[in-house]
């Protein structure tokens, strides 16, 4: 074997040694680490939307959702989880309202676009900003007027073109291009005036309900990336052949 195909073996080795390695980043909050109030809020409809989700700091004292990000840079590998102190902040409208009949009660399911983000208490910076536009928001009901007591929103990269994850701060520069997922589940929801929720018959969730919620994604860094140095070194090892 040559120095040339000698070189091309370890690079290709150190590619494949590279993508297999490869770790997500993973995030995740958790309602309880608020304590003030809940986490979403209903909004009312915004034609051709038919309704619409935002966070609820209006309901929350100094007007935000406090709570810590956690960040694991290697998705439990052997560095702990890293605590950001954020606030967060979520808008999304609803559309394409479904209801299907499901083991004795009701599957309800809408299409959700937005986004959210998680910002410095200190200075308001954002530190990650995750856009959205395909998501299923899907709650089981006993009632197809009522919306459930818990429901989720998630989405993934191979469902929803538009679901990307940007970092700034200490997230900045990170590579969140491929295989991201991310998934809410909202709990104790209740209606504006306590109890349930109301839907009507257009599929419209009334504006006024309340709930917590938690949280978690996952991001991998694309294969080009953590393959940019073993190309690299291939590139330097040729030029270095040929310069003798």
């Amino acid at each position: 074997m040559n120095q040339l195909q000698t070189g091309i073996t370890l690079s290709v080795a150190l590619l494949a040694s590279l993508a297999g390695t490869a770790k997500a980043d993973f995030f995740s909050f958790a309602s309880d680490r608020n304590g003030q109030g809940p986490i979403f809020q209903g909004v009312g409809a915004t034609p051709p939307a038919s309704g619409g989700i935002n966070d609820a700091s209006a309901l929350n004292p100094g007007n935000r959702v406090n709570t810590q990000l956690l960040w694991d840079a290697d998705q439990n590998g052997p560095n702990p989880a890293v605590v950001i102190p954020a606030y967060f902040t979520f808008q999304a409208s609803l559309s394409n309202p479904a209801v299907a009949p499901i083991g004795g009660g009701f599957l309800e399911s809408w299409t959700a676009t937005g986004q959210y983000e998680f910002r410095d208490p200190a200075n308001n910076a954002v530190i990650l900003r995750v856009q959205f536009n395909n998501a299923a928001f899907v709650s089981f009901s006993d009632s197809q007027g009522l919306l459930g007591e818990t429901a989720t929103l998630q989405s993934s990269g191979a469902t929803d073109s538009g679901l990307t994850f940007t970092g700034f701060g200490p997230l900045a520069g990170r590579d969140f291009s491929t295989l991201r997922t991310q998934s809410f589940t909202l709990t104790a929801l209740r209606g504006a005036q306590g109890g349930r929720a109301p839907i009507n018959q257009g599929g419209f969730i009334l504006p006024g309900w309340v709930s917590e919620g938690s949280w978690s994604a996952s991001a991998v860094p694309a294969p080009g990336a953590l393959a940019l140095g073993g190309l690299g070194g291939l590139l330097i090892f040729r030029r270095e052949r040929k310069s003798r």
